[in-house]
């Protein structure tokens, strides 16, 4: 059982021997260049009509990753747009919380009086400062939030650029591909006329 592996491992140390014998140090490089013209020569014999088939295939194989990289654009983009409507509602709501401070903080800033007139009800000064205090907590957990979601807004933007990417990189692959098949068939009439025209000659 060992016997063939021996034999096997002793000719490829001679041949290797033999070969940087004769080679030296430029040995990769004949043997690079053997395996490069043995995968030329096999791929020139390769019929027109296999490599047609093959291309062809790999069309088919391509369109439903094209599919869905759309898919994935689109879902990208909703994702986005939610957020950037959710993120321009809770602009708003902050914005009047932060108004509601402001003129809360004017007005306990008064003249010191017990009660107050705002949107025409009366408000004793405590619960004012409760009402304020609870407006503050607010504004404040909504300001982080917001601050979170302009983070993912950025992220999803850069969600939304891959995705484009992805897509255009399979879109420049199937129209390599058929660019491909265009130049197998453009050869194969080719060959196909010439056949008919030695045949005539014949």
């Amino acid at each position: 059982m060992f016997r063939p592996i021996k034999w096997l491992c002793i000719s490829a140390v001679v041949l290797g021997g033999a070969g940087f014998a004769l080679f030296g140090t430029r040995l990769p490089s004949y043997l690079g260049t053997m395996a490069s013209s043995v995968r030329e020569s096999v791929e020139g014999q390769i019929p027109v009509e296999i490599e047609l088939k093959r291309a062809e295939k790999l069309i088919q194989e391509i369109d439903p990753q094209i599919q869905s990289c759309k898919r994935d654009v689109a879902q990208a983009e909703v994702d986005l747009e939610r957020l950037q409507e959710s993120v321009t509602l809770l602009e708003q709501v902050v914005s009047v919380e932060q108004q509601r401070l402001h003129n809360g903080a004017q007005l306990l800033s008064g003249n010191g009086e017990t009660e107050y007139r705002l949107a025409s009800d009366r408000y004793a000064r405590r619960q004012m400062e409760i009402d304020l205090q609870r407006t503050l907590d607010s504004y404040r957990n909504n300001q982080a939030i917001l601050k979170t979601k302009r983070a993912l807004i950025e992220r999803q933007m850069e969600a939304v650029a891959a995705a484009k990417q992805r897509l255009g990189a399979v879109r420049a692959q199937k129209e390599q591909l058929e660019d491909e098949i265009r130049a197998l068939k453009t050869q194969q009439k080719w060959i196909e006329t010439m056949t008919a025209s030695t045949r005539r000659f014949d």
